[in-house]
């Protein structure tokens, strides 16, 4: 599909016989309102519904033109149409967000940062659509990475921070919001540091989730059998607590405890198993996940999908009207 600037720059050499000069979007949307409508009316055949929709709320007379039309026939689109439209808007408006539940525009503000304190106890279908659907990315228990109610995140946030990836710092939010570090309880007084982190590597979403614990001699065959690092929710094929037992074994039995590498071969996780023998205060053991959520262009993207839970993913999004 070709764009506004692109089709303005055919039309100029069209009727001035001169090789097009190099057009910005600015001055393709400020020269359009002095063109003959029939030539806007023969622009529009070159663009898409969304385009066109977004074109007529650029001036009064754009609108007067394109306007009625292009707003009857968006709705009559289908879900997929309608959100390319807000996505174009969007870009315009670096307070607001799309939001592929119930097709809208929401303020960025509203969205509850994953380190900030969020009203968690809500039953999932009393909360902002956010938060019913698509809405975290199970990485632990309750919806959080790892047990710790103090970072939580779903696809609106995923989205959100790829907005200001793409469009600058006025948009979105910023990729530090998902930086966590804290503590949980394990056993017989045992503490497990956690720490979050994401990064945008090559236009998709990485998330590291990293554990550390330094467990006593006697209590490690108990943490590995229970799999107190567990899967964390984050993968329904590879059962990750078998790599910690297997380095633990190793560090008990004399073998030198060398890391353990893996990747699931049904999703995009990869993790890290490193057992550090501590002698008397016992044995540390770092666990390290990496998840890939994809390009957070859409909640139905299969790396988005891979990660998040059953239940969450089994919710049918309505088809409400724009």
């Amino acid at each position: 599909m070709l764009t506004i600037s692109e089709i303005i720059a055919g039309v100029s050499v069209l009727f001035s016989g001169r090789p097009a000069k190099p057009i910005t979007p600015i001055q393709a949307q400020d020269g359009l309102p002095s063109l003959p409508t029939e030539v806007l009316l023969l622009i529009a055949q070159f663009l898409s519904t969304p385009s066109i929709a977004c074109l007529a709320l650029s001036t009064r007379s754009l609108n007067n033109i394109f306007g009625k039309s292009a707003r009857e026939t968006l709705q009559h689109q289908d879900k997929e149409t309608r959100l390319e439209y807000l996505i174009l808007l969007s870009k315009s408006r670096p307070r607001h967000y799309v939001c592929h539940s119930c097709v809208r525009l929401h303020l960025v503000s509203h969205i509850y940062l994953p380190h900030q304190p969020a009203p968690e106890r809500l039953w999932w279908s009393q909360g902002p659509c956010w938060m019913r659907y698509h809405r975290v990315a199970d990485v632990g228990n309750d919806y959080n990475p790892m047990g710790t109610s103090a970072i939580r995140f779903g696809f609106s946030h995923v989205n959100a921070a790829m907005k200001r990836h793409h469009q600058g710092t006025s948009h979105g939010i910023p990729i530090s919001a998902f930086s966590f570090t804290g503590l949980r309880d394990a056993f017989t007084g045992s503490k497990i540091i956690i720490s979050t982190e994401a990064r945008i590597v090559d236009n998709n979403f990485l998330y590291r989730v990293h554990q550390c614990v330094l467990l006593p001699r006697h209590c490690c065959q108990d943490f590995a059998d229970k799999g107190y690092f567990g899967n964390g929710g984050s993968c329904d094929h590879e059962r990750l607590h078998t790599p910690v037992r297997l380095t633990l074994k190793n560090i008990l039995v004399g073998l030198d405890p060398l890391p353990e590498n893996g990747q699931c071969r049904e999703c995009s996780l990869d993790y890290e198993v490193i057992g550090v023998d501590c002698g008397e205060m016992g044995i540390t053991i770092f666990f390290t996940r990496w998840l890939d959520f994809g390009t957070g262009i859409s909640p139905y993207e299969h790396k988005w999908l891979e990660h998040i839970s059953v239940f969450v993913r089994a919710l049918k999004v309505p088809q409400e009207s724009l």
